[in-house]
C-alpha cells in the first residue's frame, strides 16, 4: 500500500465565473450605451472578454506548486434573476474533488453566489473587482461562510500556500508508538497534549501501535514469529515496501 507524501499534495481551486445578461434593450440602472451597446449578444461577447482576462490572471496567480487548478465552470443569466436547481447543479458539479472556489463576474449576478455557497458550504474567494468583491464580502462573511476577500492577486498567490497547508494537516496521518498506557511523549513532552482536539480543529488523524510490537515490525523476518505477537502474522516489511 503505497503512502501518499504530504509534498506533493496540492489545493484544487476550481474558477467559477458567472455572467448577468440582458435580453432587452434599455438603461439603467448599471448599464449605459446606444445602439448594438444594449444588445444581448453585446453584453454576451464583453462578458466573454471579461472571463479571458480575468481566467488568465487567475493562471497567472497560481502557483503550480501548490495549486491544481481545475477546469472552469460558467453559468450565464439574465436580467430576470431566476435561479435553477440546473444552474447551482451545474455548479456544483464534482464538488467533493475541490478545496476552494475562485469567483468571477461579469455583471452582477451575486445572489447566484451566494446560494451556491449557501447550499454546498464550499470556500470561497474573490480578488478585488471594483464593488463586486464589497458585496460579495458581505453577503458571505455576515451569513459566517468561509471566504477569501483578497486585494490583489499578489495577495491571492501567497494566500495559497496558508490553504494548502492547512489541506495538509487535514490529510496527516501521524503514528504514536506508545508503551504502556504512556499518553503524554517521554522524548516529546512539549508536544501535543490532547491528540483529539487536534483532530477536531485540523483534521490530522492519529494511529497507535504498541512500541514493541512496532520494534518487532521493523524488520524483515518472519511475521509469524514476532516476539510479541506469537502465533499472529504481524505487518512486517517486505522488499518491496523496500523498494
Amino acid at each position: 500500500m503505497a503512502i501518499p507524501k504530504l509534498e506533493d499534495v496540492r489545493l484544487n481551486v476550481k474558477p467559477m465565473f458567472l455572467t448577468l445578461y440582458h435580453e432587452y434593450v434599455f438603461e439603467g440602472p448599471c448599464r449605459f450605451g446606444e445602439g448594438m451597446q444594449l444588445e444581448k449578444d453585446f453584453d454576451l461577447m464583453m462578458a466573454g472578454e471579461k472571463f479571458k482576462s480575468w481566467y488568465q490572471q487567475l493562471k497567472d496567480a497560481m502557483p503550480e506548486d501548490v495549486v491544481n487548478l481545475l477546469d472552469p465552470v460558467e453559468v450565464q443569466r439574465d436580467e430576470n434573476f431566476l435561479t435553477t436547481d440546473e444552474m447551482l447543479d451545474k455548479l456544483g458539479e464534482g464538488r467533493d474533488d475541490v478545496d476552494l472556489y475562485f469567483i468571477g463576474y461579469a455583471s452582477r449576478p451575486y445572489d447566484l453566489a451566494l446560494e451556491f455557497a449557501e447550499r454546498f458550504r464550499k470556500p470561497c474567494a474573490i480578488t478585488q473587482a471594483c464593488c463586486a468583491s464589497a458585496i460579495t464580502s458581505a453577503e458571505f462573511l455576515s451569513r459566517g461562510l468561509e471566504f477569501y476577500p483578497f486585494e490583489d492577486w499578489a495577495d491571492a498567490t501567497e494566500y495559497m500556500t496558508v490553504l494548502r497547508a492547512r489541506k495538509v494537516l487535514r490529510e496527516t496521518k501521524v503514528l504514536c508508538a506508545t508503551r504502556m498506557t504512556s499518553t503524554v511523549s517521554v522524548s516529546s513532552p512539549d508536544s501535543i497534549i490532547d491528540p483529539e482536539k487536534v483532530t477536531a480543529k485540523w483534521g490530522t488523524r492519529f494511529r497507535y501501535v504498541s512500541a514493541h510490537e512496532l520494534l518487532d515490525q521493523i524488520s524483515y523476518d518472519d511475521p509469524m514469529k514476532n516476539h510479541n505477537t506469537p502465533g499472529r502474522k504481524g505487518l512486517n516489511f517486505t522488499e518491496e515496501d523496500a523498494k
